[in-house]
Formats: C-alpha cells, sequence, structure tokens
C-alpha cells in the first residue's frame, strides 16, 4: 500500500523541523471566528499546498497535553486512490471494529442524501492517532488543526466514522499504509478542503446550543467578613456568591421582535453572501414578512442608534441595562430617534429592503458588551420559528 501514498508525514518528522517554532503562529491572529466554524458538506478536488499542510500540522503537534511526550501522531493523506479505499471499507461494514466475545459488531455507518462530506471526497485528509486513554488530548489537537486551516482559508469536517475501518479487520494494513506507531490507534480524522460553492448545503453550521446558562456554572469565592471570635485554627466556611442582578445575563430573555407571521430565511452563523458569493459570516437572524410590517424592541432599553448604513440601510440600535446591544436592519421606517426610551410594547419601525438586501425582511443582531456579534438565538425565550411558508411573501 505505501507506494500508493503521495503524501504521509509522521509527527516526529515534524517534530524536528519545527523545533525552534515552538511559539504558534495563531497568537497574532483575530480567533474571533471560533465560536462559528462551519462544517463542510461538499468540497472540490482543488490541491491542499504542502506548506499549509504542514502549517496544519504544527498546530496539531504544539497542542498542550497533559500526558507526557507525544501523545499522537499525524498522517497527512493526500493519495485519493487510499482515501477512496478507506470509504469503501466503511460503506460495505467489513471493516468494523472487533466486538468483545458475546456482544454483537456495532451496525455500518448509515448512509444519508444530500451534501454529507465523507472519506475521499476531500483532496486532503489529516488521521490522528493516540494511545488509547489519550482520546481527550487527540481531541485538542483535531481542534487546533481546525482553526489553523480555517484562518489559512480552508474548510474543515472532523469525522470518527473511518476509525471503524481503519481499527478494524485490516487495521495491520492500514497501519503499515499511514505509518501508525503499532501502539496506537486511529482515532479521528480531519478533511480539509475548499468548499464547493456550486454544491447545496455545502456549508452547515453547528445544530442550536442550549442557551449559556443551562450548561455553564460559574463558581467562585465570597470572602467572608473576619469573625474575631474565631481561633486561627478554625476554617471558614465558602459560599458561592449568586447572582442577584435583575439586568444579568441570566434574566436577558428576549422578544421577538416581529409580531406578525414571518419565516426565518437566515440564522447566525456561516452563509454564502448574496451580492459576492463569498462564504462569510451571517451576524443576525433573517426575519422574512411582509413590507410595512411593525417592528419592536426584543428587549426595554435606550435607542442609541437611528441612522442609514449602506449595507445595513435604515437600522436602529438599542442599548440594555445588562451592556447588551440590539441591531435592527433595511427598515422601510423609523418612528424614534437616538436617546428615547422603549420598551417591548413600542412600535419603533417598519419592515423594508432597505441597504443591500433581495426582500422585504428584518435583520436582527445582537451585540455583547464588548461590542462583538453573538447568536441571538441563545437569549430568546423560545427559539425563532417559521410561523408561515416561504411561498406566501415571495
Amino acid at each position: 500500500m505505501k507506494k500508493h501514498i503521495n503524501l504521509i508525514f509522521a509527527a516526529a518528522a515534524f517534530t524536528a523541523v519545527f523545533a525552534s517554532c515552538s511559539k504558534s503562529e495563531a497568537s497574532g491572529k483575530n480567533l474571533s471566528f471560533v465560536e462559528d466554524i462551519p462544517t463542510i458538506q461538499a468540497f472540490t478536488q482543488e490541491a491542499v499546498p504542502l506548506s499549509d499542510l504542514e502549517k496544519i500540522v504544527k498546530a496539531g503537534i504544539n497542542t498542550q497535553s497533559a500526558m507526557n511526550g507525544q501523545p499522537w501522531h499525524f498522517s497527512v493523506v493526500t493519495n485519493k486512490e487510499l482515501l477512496d479505499k478507506i470509504s469503501k471499507d466503511m460503506a460495505s461494514g467489513m471493516k468494523r471494529m472487533p466486538a468483545p466475545d458475546g456482544d454483537k459488531l456495532p451496525p455500518p455507518p448509515p448512509s444519508s442524501a444530500g451534501a454529507k462530506a465523507g472519506m475521499g471526497d476531500s483532496p486532503a485528509a489529516i488521521i490522528i492517532s493516540a494511545k488509547d486513554g489519550s482520546e481527550f488530548d487527540a481531541g485538542l489537537a483535531t481542534q487546533l488543526m481546525t482553526i489553523e486551516a480555517v484562518s489559512l482559508g480552508y474548510g474543515t469536517k472532523i469525522i470518527s466514522s473511518p476509525i471503524i475501518a481503519l481499527n478494524g479487520e485490516n487495521q495491520a494494513e492500514y497501519k503499515k499504509a499511514l505509518e501508525i506507531p503499532e501502539t496506537m490507534n486511529a482515532k479521528a480524522v480531519i478533511l480539509i478542503g475548499k468548499y464547493d460553492k456550486s454544491k447545496a448545503d455545502a456549508v452547515t453550521g453547528a445544530t442550536p446550543r442550549k442557551a449559556k446558562d443551562e450548561v455553564v456554572s460559574f463558581i467562585t469565592n465570597n470572602l467572608l467578613a473576619e469573625d474575631n471570635t474565631k481561633s486561627e485554627s478554625q476554617e471558614e466556611t465558602v459560599q458561592p456568591i449568586k447572582e442577584k442582578d435583575s439586568n444579568s445575563k441570566s434574566t436577558f430573555i428576549l422578544n421577538s421582535p416581529i409580531k406578525a407571521d414571518y419565516y426565518i430565511s437566515r440564522t447566525y452563523g456561516y452563509y454564502n453572501n448574496l451580492f459576492t458569493k463569498e462564504l462569510e459570516l451571517h451576524e443576525g437572524i433573517d426575519f422574512v414578512v411582509k413590507g410595512g410590517t411593525p417592528v419592536y424592541p426584543a428587549y426595554d432599553g435606550t435607542v442609541t442608534i437611528s441612522a442609514f448604513d449602506n449595507g445595513l440601510g435604515n437600522y436602529i440600535i438599542i442599548s440594555h441595562p445588562n451592556g447588551f446591544k440590539t441591531c435592527y436592519c433595511h427598515l422601510r421606517e423609523v418612528f424614534v430617534k437616538k436617546g428615547e426610551t422603549v420598551s417591548t410594547k413600542n412600535k419603533i419601525a417598519l419592515v423594508g429592503n432597505t441597504g443591500k438586501s433581495t426582500e422585504p425582511h428584518l435583520g436582527f443582531r445582537l451585540y455583547d458588551s464588548n461590542g462583538n456579534t453573538i447568536n441571538p438565538t441563545k437569549y430568546f425565550k423560545e427559539l425563532p420559528k417559521p410561523t408561515i411558508s416561504p411561498e406566501k411573501n415571495r
């Protein structure tokens, strides 16, 4: 199999090459895009240059690890024949992981319709191998290589389904072809390449996530007042601080700015720009509704901007007590001025088609206290859902 491989690198070789470059190249980059890295479901076959693959693997090699020594190995593969063979082994279900005595083999990975990139669909793939028990460290390396690839202008998709074939009945053959150490097993695969703009659903975002307050706990220490009646040997009981601010993020729940029937055409995430056709971050939610429909504040606050922008059209920004701001774009008519205090019951504007817009809709954005756009869906009382079909507004 080795003669079929055009490009396979062992991590040890890269360690020597980059020994003098321990500092991550990402240190000077703006990594605000990390929160919304998309998944590529359709790749072109444009080759990824060797120099870029070296940078991507370097990010994996330099990943911090709790394990002593290098806990992973990278096989960088551009050989189409080898990638296709792994893909066929996955599809056939013949090269699956051996099961313990008495257990049934897991079913082969299901096939799905539509653009769903898999092994063999991208021009390059990096297979990460590690010793059993090092999966967490390998996961960290996978994420950093993904960030580096995206920063270089490539799309990626992280998959684990090929592991069934790589660690299955033909594991010895694959280990030899991929130069995987005998003590390691394949753990994950990153597909790398340019995304195919001609394919529908070539780029997908993450499925909706729960709100931060549902999945994150902040545990802090509250300094207790000094008690002179205690001896120095007595232990103090420290209680966690509880959030009591009525304007905290935990109580910041947005209302729908549109009370009429609407549908959502785009949410927060990466899409092809309707004008430039380039992939870029769509920084809000598009409520498609009839022109002239009233717009209401999603939360009580004070109008800080009421103006026109070539891209946003007529727009309003409202500041809220917790430091967040909401933005309402592409408006036909505006009824409020800077400095006015508004509530969710006040009609502030009418839906329009101003600025860079292809149809009447409300472009809604949410800014955090640092002025960065964030995903608004996490803050709505209920995620905005389509209430009418698109055909009714077109």
